[in-house]
């Protein structure tokens, strides 16, 4: 019996100690962990599970550092191992492409302007490229979207023409505004000043180019006293004046609000009192 016990005991021990061998500890956080769970990618041995060394290496890339050393050592990780911790992570995944990019100055290979997916090209002459990911088409040589007939240089001048063009007016009425929240530039041609941008379907005024917002104890946007109000309706020229008025009559506001609850408050028993007495005359 003790034979069987002894022999038992060990080979527990013997399974116990084999167990203690598939653990590892990190070298950042010190926890034990199954080999399956770690990674070592240098010379140094140094032995990391993924979530440390995912986050480590993310932390680099936000940073702006294209190359990233080993937590432990001088030595630098392979790039298919960085990009195996920023699959889940597809803005620092083509954050780190474009450093790769800019670092390496490879006159072949640029970023799409559009989805920034690397397009490559076969010699410095190309122009057209469709990229490969997100088919949009656009310039190799200037980074904008393709302008056929039309060179770089106009391309560009062309741009500044139109942006010029937005900030001018017509009659006092701006040629064109820019959409608050998707920057998308839209003319009125004709009707009211409520706008709706038909990209993205925000609101807003065409007068001053804010979006349109409304409240029941601040007033609307058309409102002339309201804080919300249009700053082109009201003293359009005199922003002081105008900020300064509207801010007055909101702290009056505001001030009379808790008066008017507090009077409530106190008068409400004697309102009780005076219902209840003319009841109870009533009876």
């Amino acid at each position: 019996m003790n034979n069987a016990d002894d022999t038992s005991f060990g080979s527990k021990a013997n399974s116990i100690g084999s167990n203690s061998d598939l653990l590892q500890s990190c070298y950042i956080c010190l926890e034990n962990l199954r080999k399956n769970q770690t990674s070592i990618h240098c010379n140094c041995d140094a032995v990391f599970c993924d979530s440390c060394l995912g986050a480590y290496v993310r932390l680099q890339i936000t940073e702006g550092r294209w190359k990233v050393e080993c937590a432990n050592c001088s030595s630098l990780m392979p790039e298919d191992l960085i990009q195996k911790f920023l699959q889940d992570y597809p803005l620092l995944q083509d954050h780190f492409n474009r450093l790769v990019i800019d670092a390496q100055r490879d006159p072949l290979a640029k970023t799409c302007p559009n989805c920034c997916a690397q397009n490559r090209v076969k010699n410095q002459r190309a122009k057209q490229v469709t990229c490969h990911e997100c088919q949009f088409i656009w310039c190799f040589r200037c980074h904008a979207p393709w302008h056929k007939g039309l060179t770089c240089k106009d391309f560009k001048r062309g741009s500044k023409m139109f942006k010029k063009w937005t900030k001018g007016t017509t009659r006092g009425v701006a040629n064109a505004r820019p959409c608050p929240k998707c920057k998308v530039f839209i003319q009125r041609l004709e009707g009211c000043d409520h706008m709706s941008c038909p990209r993205c379907r925000t609101s807003f005024c065409y007068l001053c180019g804010e979006r349109i917002r409304h409240s029941k104890l601040l007033g609307g946007h058309w409102s002339i006293y309201s804080v919300l109000g249009c700053k082109a309706i009201y003293k359009k020229n005199q922003p002081v004046q105008r900020k300064l008025i509207r801010g007055c009559l909101l702290g009056i506001v505001l001030i009379t609000l808790p008066v008017m609850a507090v009077m409530f408050a106190a008068a409400s028993p004697m309102l009780g009192i005076f219902y209840l007495q003319k009841y109870i005359r009533k009876r």
